[in-house]
């Protein structure tokens, strides 16, 4: 280890708040295989990467899981059910993750070295539809109320809270458990990296009080639009 990074080892063993990145996988809310790909998880080669130089440069990065599976169907009712829920899921349980890092830095001597005024969601692929979500899904409504997010043949939303908890996943439900209530969800940015938002209505028209987004895409992706449009939900 030569002077400048003995150095450096110094300044940061002297910072024990730092800003903290949970780093998303993508995958199509698939496990690995199961999605027809070899990477869909925590340990993918591009997570490991981004998070080492996240560290690196003086950031408390977090490779996180995230609750999956959807059922790529031939029925539409199914098909976009089972898809929505998978990010709502996502969204619930990245929330929780913050929570739980805010409760070790208030509570538990702050382990892992967090900045709890500076959290970062960053999602690639579809962790990216968690990281947009996390910073814009903040009311129930507007998952309940917007047609395509309603069975065209029950007439009821695709995601009900006494079954699959609220938005912010604090609430006990048939299919989730609350985790660490009594501390913030709330992140201070989101990066999102080739994922998509379900609505351009969950955006505050209020400058002020939508949570800053940085945004990467390929302009020809065929699957999630650049613009805004149909999103092609497949299985790999």
């Amino acid at each position: 280890v030569d002077r400048r990074q003995r150095q450096m080892c110094i300044r940061d063993s002297e910072n024990t708040e730092r800003p903290t990145v949970l780093y998303i996988h993508g995958g199509n809310f698939l496990p690995p295989f199961f999605n027809f790909r070899a990477t869909g998880s925590k340990l993918d080669s591009t997570v490991v990467e981004v998070c080492t130089q996240l560290a690196k440069r003086g950031y408390t990065a977090v490779a996180v899981s995230y609750r999956q599976g959807w059922a790529p169907t031939a029925d539409q009712n199914v098909r976009a059910a089972t898809f929505l829920r998978a990010i709502y899921r996502g969204i619930q349980d990245l929330r929780a993750g913050v929570r739980f890092l805010r409760k070790t830095a208030a509570e538990e001597g702050n382990p892992y070295g967090v900045d709890s005024d500076r959290i970062v969601a960053w999602g690639q692929d579809h962790g990216g539809f968690i990281a947009l979500g996390m910073g814009t899904l903040d009311k129930y409504s507007e998952i309940s109320t917007l047609g395509k997010f309603i069975n065209s043949e029950t007439l009821e939303p695709y995601i009900l809270e006494n079954i699959h908890g609220d938005i912010y996943g604090e609430m006990e439900a048939t299919l989730n458990l609350a985790n660490t209530p009594g501390f913030s969800s709330e992140i201070q940015l989101v990066v999102s990296m080739g994922g998509a938002i379900c609505d351009t209505s969950w955006i505050e028209s209020d400058a002020l009080l939508q949570t800053p987004i940085i945004g990467y895409h390929v302009v020809i992706d065929p699957f999630l639009p650049f613009g805004d449009g149909p999103i092609i939900a497949h299985p790999g």
